[in-house]
């Protein structure tokens, strides 16, 4: 019998492999001339179907407030600026190097809460920043590496769309369930990248032309989305958002060894170390909030002297 912490442990790893996935579905559809828009609604509209069904088989209503529809229209669009930029970025670099700088979005979190709402910017966080630069800066320069700077601006764009969007969740108190929020989420999600590819001439949607085209939609669908999204909630609530976030890590860890078994991508001792710095900085910086959770909890508490 499982404990719970083992149980959220194996829940966070298998959240972080999926996700990782991405590069996975996406490269393929665009080999096979699929385009952004295309993959992502696709990737949006199968997720939010298949949440649809899980929120049936719950016995959920899909009943929202005024105030929780706006909120999740304004997410949507988030998510769908996040995604559109991600994927994008592929088109400029190897899928493992952008999916290893979107991962110093909670890094941005951090900027955001110090900058808006007022929170300290303590040391380890002012060290991670300067790490994830460093690190940054060393992908860029890395030898052999296909990167641009269009590639590198795609991705900063990605992580603070997705950063936004983490502190919308956070900060405005929905009385909604994850799983309902989620879902509306990516149906509007889906609805903005439709919009997108109305209004250029090379991302209108394509409607898949072959049975292994609509295998690797469902792949994104269901790996990079649901079960994704559904074991992220399993690991939160057995072992805590601090540590299913440190194992977050293994997101960029997955993302680059599809790049690198899947599609060739080549990885140097140089983006070897350009990458621990990432990985390093975000893990301080996790860390770093977790001990403030920590000490707040103890400031509050009736018992403290």
């Amino acid at each position: 019998m499982l404990t719970t912490t083992t149980k959220g442990v194996i829940a966070a790893i298998a959240s972080a492999v999926c996700y990782g996935m991405n590069p996975l579905g996406a490269l393929y559809l665009y080999k096979n001339g699929i385009n952004t828009d295309s993959a992502l609604f696709y990737r949006f509209s199968l997720a939010s179907l298949l949440l649809g069904i899980t929120l049936l088989i719950q016995r959920e209503t899909f009943k929202i407030g005024k105030r929780e529809l706006a909120f999740s229209i304004l997410l949507g669009l988030m998510f769908a600026v996040s995604s559109l930029t991600y994927y994008d970025s592929f088109h400029y670099m190897d899928a493992g190097i952008s999916s290893t700088i979107l991962f110093i979005y909670p890094i941005m979190v951090a900027i955001i809460m110090a900058a808006v709402f007022h929170e300290k910017l303590t040391y380890p966080m002012m060290a991670a920043i300067f790490l994830s630069m460093v690190g940054v800066a060393i992908l860029y320069n890395g030898e052999g590496v296909k990167l641009s700077i269009t590639g590198v601006i795609l991705v900063l764009i990605s992580a603070l769309a997705y950063a936004i969007y983490i502190v919308i969740v956070n900060r405005a108190r929905l009385q909604v369930s994850a799983s309902k929020l989620t879902f509306f989420a990516t149906l509007f999600c889906a609805c903005f990248i439709f919009i997108h590819s109305l209004t250029t001439t090379d991302n209108h949607i394509i409607v898949p032309y072959s049975a292994n085209i609509w295998f690797y939609a469902m792949i994104l669908a269901l790996f990079p989305g649901l079960l994704s999204l559904l074991l992220l909630a399993v690991a939160v609530r057995n072992i805590g958002s601090t540590q299913t976030a440190i194992f977050g890590a293994l997101e960029p860890v997955s993302a680059l060894c599809v790049g690198v078994f899947v599609f060739g991508e080549k990885v140097t001792f140089k983006m070897g170390i350009g990458i621990l710095l990432v990985l390093l900085s975000v893990t301080l910086i996790i860390l770093a909030r977790r001990k403030k959770n920590q000490s707040a909890k103890v400031a509050e508490s009736p018992n403290f002297k």
